[in-house]
């Protein structure tokens, strides 16, 4: 499933490794559209960068879950909640 705000598209949610990692996620915006993004979760980062214009691949720093319970984050993007799953 997908979002949609405006022209600009984005997964619903992602899925990380348990031991952590850099994720991908594309964004797809058409006529130019501008757009935000930033993590809710202290355990996510985004590395590179975090606003744009137009369609983008955004990675996502996701640290390793040392908890033996899986744990959810959340990513802001163009105002829009992606959730993020980590086993």
């Amino acid at each position: 499933a997908n979002f949609a705000a405006g022209t600009i598209t984005l997964p619903s949610s992602l899925t990380a490794p348990k031991g952590g990692g850099t994720l991908t996620m594309s964004l797809t915006a058409t006529g130019g559209c501008a757009w935000r993004a930033q993590s809710v979760a202290s355990w996510i980062t985004l590395s590179g960068t975090a606003t744009g214009k137009g369609s983008a691949a955004l990675s996502l720093r996701v640290a390793a879950n040392t908890s033996p319970n899986p744990r959810y984050g959340l990513v802001w993007v163009a105002g829009r909640y992606v959730l993020v799953y980590q086993n």
